[in-house]
């Protein structure tokens, strides 16, 4: 931010303005100090901030539309800040007034800012324009203004009045006086003026060279923009963070050159503060790189600062000083507070609830009826400042403090409320706390332990079983907790008692944490002794376990001895203190205690005037020792008697906080004694004929010790079931509720029936239509129907046939077509009576063949072999066909056949058994010429490129290349009878236009057949075009290097002929030089120097062209004439001094290709090698003259 509190003229010593912030009325004083030593070596004559031109006069008397102008000389570089126009009666600038400075060159070297109106600001008769800082150097320049007019008058002393004040800076600028008119727009006036400074018009303000001072400080920039007023910024820094001031840019950005003459004053001034850098100058290179540095409080319980200012200027002589014509920048101050007005902050957690068991924000072990609790560390915690004091404490279920983080801390189950508080390192200390609660709940279940899953056998003659068992059971809770004097244990709840008129006194102020016990003191010395006792009753109703630290001291001048410490259970002391311990001591007790049983702390004072014993106790908790419930929910007590089957016995254990647990087992009684069973004595039965099996009834008996018993037959045949011929165990299986299983077992035997009078005969076998027969007894015995005519014969299953091949193998009871023909011999047996004979068979075929015909249709150009074959059907393989008579007949003129074939058939079996005829008829049909498909057309972009195929004996493009006509996929062309029966293809070729570049072709297709005495003919007309569209190719030309002529820059030379060819025409050429145009191919041209590209375009007689391009280096070999003037006379100056330039010796000097740099120097003398060099000019001089100068020694 800027404050305009502290301002200056060079020539003046600073002065106190307006303060407009209040905190910088404190910064005054201090800023004197350092104001005045920053002036040290200043010169009074400076001019930092001066306008050039003054009015000495209000109102203009000259209407001057074109330039007006004033030379003026710069003896010192200077910057121009300003520029400003005359305002004639100072009521502003009724014309647009145009304003620049002009160097004498020409050369606008600023603006040109245009002014109307009065919004720029008055100064001295003239409104004045800010503009970019310009710095003009040492030299001579022309302030400039135009576009006065009648409605806005210049000043001109010639027509009256008197000339425009002047300010030349304590000698940067002198003014020549010179002033001249005319001409429109910014510029050199054209015409002069009698009177020097004569005009009221242009003006602007100047001042020696003055950087503008860019720096940042911890982040805050302030940039010096030099308008008169200070630049300020407060920072606030901690006093306990290292390097607190970050300086991270130290800038000019007015863009001064050199920059190496840059110099920046700094000053400090400390208040209760240590800052190592000194007052100085120093170039403004040393704060190139950014740095850091400290400021410290001395005193860290005041407040302090430091104050520190910076001023650039640019040091034209280099010595460190501000001289009479260097300007300071204004003051960039930064105003450093130390301190820490910022209150720290801390956020807590959020209210956390957390498990006894392994948890989120717990690392706590199962088993224990606490939390180690994590996770609950404040944030944010912050402060301006670092290394804030972050503590805390606890109530509630847990009594806690410490620094830092809380987390890690171990919580008992209950609800904690936890403080943190944040003080920091201000003058005075600020602090922030806040609280959150942390409550732990007991969510581990208690663990149950049930028996094992159990399976027993009843007891002997029983269907049950007694069962004994026990479940363990355990929690990590055993109780309530209570933690503190609260809840049951709050102060209300206790009594306090002094025996003998003590006047022992209870502070319980700081409860639940602690309470405070002080004995009794009055009273005389030796004397009755006096108990100050604070009692409660236990409540709750299991035993528990009591817990308290306790902090003794006394101020009794005999110790201990006499005013002792402890605990009263139901009437009898417990001693804790040390009758000889020191009058201070501690310590920690537990103690089981039981419900309705009376607990007192007590103080007994033996003698009363010494000084009372005081007491503490804190950290107290109290545990009811309540064992978790266990409850059983399905099942049997043990020692019950179980019955048979599954028992589920389930229990559940609940503790103190309700988190139950459940375990199960099962208790199985199982059926261990086998039944009885007891089955029939052995059955037998006979067959009567024919009979192969018989129904048998029969049962058992069974019992068992349980009720449920069940029997049956383990196997196929039950009781009523069919029996075959044999011997049968049937089994009986007894089967009880459990499983259990007895068996008994007695057998059935079924006799077959046999007769005696059997025998075999000799028979012939007929195979049925499958080629097979089966031979059966009945087939081939005899002797089995007696004079009644019943059949007696046992069961036919006891009979088996068995034939036997050529060979005498075996072959079964099933004859094949293998055998047809054959007598074969066979064998009749039943084992089971020893019964065997034998006889033979002869295997005949009845069944006669059939034929079956399908007729067909073959296209006429396929085989007749193809024509489907009839089919021969018989009972037996191995029949034959046989084809009677075929007859042929042409159908002429039909319009789907050429030919009918009439086929009959006949056949015979294997037997020799023959099979009725039957007719097969089959067509030939004509060919199909719909499908047939022509060739493409060759025209458009499709058409063939003339030279680019192989020609036919006619000068025409094969079939090969154009296509023939193709039908179901084959080549029509050349024909192939056996692509169309009766027909024939060809072609004829016709020009229907030519040309040099195109060529019409059409081919006339005809594909046909003979039929019914004519022909039917398909024609296709094909078009084929042929053309020039390939451009001529030109070979690959070298590339040339030529040389000029010797009077002139260009090169004659001959170019090379192309090497050009082309598929079907003549060609042209054109050769393109860049500078010439030939139309020959090669030929002689003329190229100026340089490297050029020459084409080659060639272009056939149907317009394809193509272009081949070669590169052409013409080199100037020829050296440029220097000619010079024979005689040339030089003035020496009054300091006797010379210059001889190039330009006074130059007559003419030239070269063919372009302009000539000519320098010249001086002869080598044996006086020095001054100037013998080559360069533009020579310096000349007399002896002496130089060194005077310029240091050197010369003389000529």
């Amino acid at each position: 931010m800027k404050h305009s509190f502290l301002t200056k003229k060079c020539g003046e010593v600073w002065g106190l303005l307006d303060l407009p912030t209040q905190n910088l009325k404190l910064k005054v004083l201090s800023l004197f100090a350092f104001g005045w030593s920053m002036l040290a070596g200043l010169n009074v004559s400076a001019q930092c901030n001066v306008q050039a031109y003054s009015g000495t006069i209000s109102a203009g008397n000259q209407a001057f539309t074109e330039r007006l102008g004033m030379n003026f000389t710069v003896n010192s570089p200077i910057m121009v800040t300003q520029l400003g126009a005359f305002d004639s009666n100072q009521d502003g600038l009724q014309s647009a007034i145009e304003v620049g400075i002009v160097r004498t060159d020409g050369t606008v070297m600023a603006g040109p800012v245009t002014l109307s109106g009065s919004s720029d600001p008055l100064s001295n008769n003239h409104r004045m324009r800010a503009i970019p800082s310009v710095i003009l150097q040492p030299g001579d320049y022309i302030i400039v203004a135009i576009g006065y007019s009648n409605v806005e008058m210049n000043g001109n002393i010639n027509f009256g009045g008197s000339r425009v004040g002047t300010n030349p800076g304590g000698g940067q600028l002198t003014f020549i006086g010179g002033s001249y008119g005319g001409s429109p727009g910014i510029g050199i006036p054209a015409s002069s003026w009698t009177e020097p400074d004569g005009f009221h018009a242009g003006t602007f303000r100047y001042s020696s060279l003055t950087p503008a001072l860019q720096l940042t400080v911890n982040g805050f920039q302030i940039t010096n923009d030099n308008d008169g007023s200070e630049d300020t910024e407060d920072l606030l820094v901690c006093n306990t963070t290292n390097n607190n001031l970050f300086f991270t840019q130290f800038a000019d950005v007015s863009g001064i050159s050199p920059s190496t003459l840059i110099k920046v004053q700094q000053s400090f001034v400390r208040n209760n503060s240590n800052f190592s850098p000194t007052d100085g100058t120093f170039p403004l290179s040393a704060y190139a790189t950014p740095f850091d540095r400290n400021v410290a409080l001395v005193n860290p319980l005041l407040n302090g600062g430091l104050d520190m200012s910076f001023r650039a200027f640019y040091d034209t002589n280099n010595n460190n000083l501000v001289d009479g014509n260097e300007c300071l920048s204004d003051a960039a101050i930064y105003l450093v507070d130390i301190n820490d007005n910022v209150a720290p902050s801390i956020t807590c957690p959020a209210n956390i609830t957390v498990t006894t068991s392994t948890g989120v924000n717990t690392d706590q072990e199962p088993g224990d009826c606490a939390a180690w609790v994590r996770g609950i560390n404040a944030d944010p915690a912050t402060d301006d400042c670092p290394n804030p004091i972050i503590s805390y404490s606890s109530i509630g279920a847990t009594m806690i403090n410490g620094t830092g983080d809380a987390s890690g801390n171990f919580f008992y189950t209950g609800i904690t409320m936890v403080q943190y508080k944040i003080t920091d390192h201000g003058v005075p200390v600020n602090a922030d706390s806040c609280t959150f609660t942390i409550t732990v709940v007991d969510d581990e279940l208690p663990t149950v332990l049930c028996p094992q899953d159990v399976t027993i056998g009843t007891d002997p003659g029983e269907c049950s079983a007694l069962y004994l068992y026990d479940v363990d059971y355990d929690d990590n809770c055993y109780g309530v907790n209570a933690v503190g004097f609260a809840d049951e244990f709050e102060p209300a709840n206790w009594t306090i008692s002094n025996s003998n008129a003590g006047n022992g006194i209870v502070d319980a102020t700081d409860a639940p944490n602690s309470v405070i016990i002080t004995g009794s003191d009055f009273g005389p010395m030796i004397g009755s002794s006096n108990n100050t006792d604070y009692c409660i009753t236990i409540p709750g109703d299991f035993a528990g376990t009591l817990a308290f630290d306790w902090d003794y001291n006394t101020s009794d001048s005999d110790g201990p001895n006499f005013d002792r410490f402890g605990y009263v259970v139901d009437g009898v002391f417990t001693q804790l203190t040390n009758n000889a311990g020191s009058t201070t001591q501690n310590g920690l007790v537990s103690i089981m205690l039981m419900p309705g049983q009376t607990f007192c702390f007590r103080i007994e004072s033996t003698d009363q005037g010494f000084g009372a014993a005081v007491t503490i106790a804190m950290s107290f908790t109290y545990m009811e020792n309540i064992n978790p419930d266990l409850t059983q929910n399905a099942g049997l007590p043990s020692g019950s008697i179980f019955p048979i089957g599954l028992t589920t016995n389930t229990f559940t254990v609940t503790d103190n906080n309700d988190n139950t647990a459940s375990c199960s087992f099962t208790v199985t009684v199982e059926d261990v004694e086998n039944p009885e069973i007891t089955c029939p004595a052995d059955i037998e039965v006979e067959l009567d004929p024919l009979e192969c099996e018989i129904e048998v009834t029969f049962d058992a008996t069974a019992t068992d010790n349980c009720p449920g018993v069940t029997y049956e037959v383990d196997g196929s045949l039950e009781s009523g079931d069919l029996f075959p011929i044999g011997t049968t165990e049937v089994v009986y299986v007894a089967t009880d509720a459990a499983g259990n299983t007895s068996t008994c077992s007695f057998e059935v035997t079924v006799i077959d029936y046999f007769n005696s009078s059997l025998g075999c005969i000799n028979r012939n076998v007929s195979l049925d239509e499958n080629c097979t027969a089966l031979v059966d007894p009945f087939m081939v015995l005899t002797g089995f129907i007696d004079e009644f005519g019943d059949t007696l014969i046992g069961c036919l299953d006891s009979f088996y046939v068995n034939i036997k091949d050529a060979h005498g193998n075996d072959i079964g009871n099933t004859v094949t077509g293998d055998d047809l023909g054959k007598t074969l011999d066979y064998v009749v047996s039943n084992p089971s009576h020893g019964f065997y004979c034998w006889g033979t068979l002869k295997i005949e075929d009845k069944f006669r063949p059939l034929v079956e015909c399908t007729n067909d249709t073959l296209s006429c150009i396929e085989p007749l072999a193809n024509a489907i074959k009839p089919v021969l059907n018989d009972n037996c393989p191995g029949g034959q066909l046989i084809l009677l008579s075929e007859v042929q007949e042409n159908l002429t003129c039909n319009v789907d056949f050429l030919k009918r074939i009439t086929r009959v058939w006949t056949g015979v079996d294997k037997a020799g058994n023959p099979a009725d005829t039957c007719t097969q008829t089959i067509y030939i049909e004509r060919t199909d010429l719909a499908g047939i498909s022509f060739p493409r057309h060759f025209t458009g972009t499709d058409a063939l490129n003339c030279g680019s195929f192989t020609p036919d004996v006619n000068g025409n493009p094969m079939v090969s290349l154009t296509g023939v006509p193709r039908l179901n996929g084959q080549s029509l062309y050349p024909f192939n009878q056996a692509a169309i029966c009766n027909g024939f293809v060809a072609f004829t070729d016709k020009v229907t236009f030519t040309s040099d570049c195109k060529k019409i072709l059409t081919r006339t297709w005809e594909v046909g057949e003979w039929w019914c005495n004519s022909t039917n003919i398909q024609t296709w007309v094909q078009t084929i075009e042929i053309k020039d569209k390939v451009a001529p190719v030109i070979a690959q030309i070298a590339d040339m290097t030529v040389s000029t002529g010797s009077n002139s820059c260009l090169a004659t030379f001959t170019l090379p002929a192309a090497s050009i060819t082309d598929n079907c025409n003549t060609w042209t050429v054109k050769i393109n030089t860049g500078q010439a145009v030939l139309n020959t191919n090669g030929g002689t041209t003329s190229l100026s120097a340089g490297v050029h590209s020459v084409s080659y375009v060639a272009t056939d007689f149907c317009g394809n062209q193509s272009t081949r391009s070669m590169r052409v280096t013409v080199v100037d070999r020829v050296e440029p004439i220097a000619i010079c003037e024979t005689r040339t006379v030089v003035s020496l100056k009054e300091d006797g001094t010379a210059w001889l330039h190039k330009e006074s010796i130059d007559d003419g000097s030239f070269d063919e290709c372009g302009p000539v740099d000519l320098k010249i120097r001086r002869m080598a003398t044996t006086c020095d090698a001054i100037g013998t060099q080559w360069s533009r000019s020579v310096a000349l001089l007399l002896r002496g003259s130089w060194s005077a100068k310029y240091g050197y020694s010369a003389s000529y």
